[in-house]
């Protein structure tokens, strides 16, 4: 993808009344990751809707190590794509034990190429780099995420 192509998510439809032969509408696009591609199709007294996906984003592949005392404790792979929710609540995605992390902490997101912090307004706050975010935060590979005590290193 070029650099002014931001990944969107765009709705197509085609009905029964649409222009036939040429139509850009009649088959579905496909991007670089078709793979990820969703093509939805249904049927009616209209005609047929076609609902796609086009420039779909790659997940994006990272490993999550929670720091103990400064010393690699416990890592996660993780292969995200939209969003994920850290914290200490049976809900999240990522579940810390750390007593000091909320229950819904962070969120996590890639967006546009980018993993975006956001702190959900814990008690305890967060960090990136021993800098409190009060605003969803870019986070770079080797950044150090501190979510009360629990302090996580970030690699993708």
């Amino acid at each position: 993808m070029n650099a002014e192509a931001q990944p969107t998510y765009v709705p197509r439809h085609l009905s029964a009344d649409a222009p036939q032969g040429d139509s850009p509408l009649e088959a579905p696009q496909t991007s670089a990751y078709s793979d990820i591609d969703q093509t939805v199709r249904a049927q009616g007294a209209g005609g047929t809707i076609r609902l796609f996906t086009e420039n779909a984003v790659a997940p994006l592949s990272m490993t999550i190590t929670e720091l103990v005392n400064g010393a690699p404790a416990q890592g996660y792979s993780v292969s995200l794509v939209g969003a994920m929710s850290v914290g200490r609540g049976p809900a999240c995605d990522l579940q810390l034990s750390e007593g000091t992390v909320s229950a819904m902490h962070l969120k996590l997101e890639h967006t546009g190429g980018e993993l975006i912090a956001t702190d959900l307004n814990s008690s305890n706050g967060t960090l990136v780099n021993g800098r409190r975010i009060a605003e969803p935060t870019v986070i770079h590979s080797g950044d150090t995420l501190r979510l009360g005590n629990a302090v996580l290193q970030i690699e993708f």
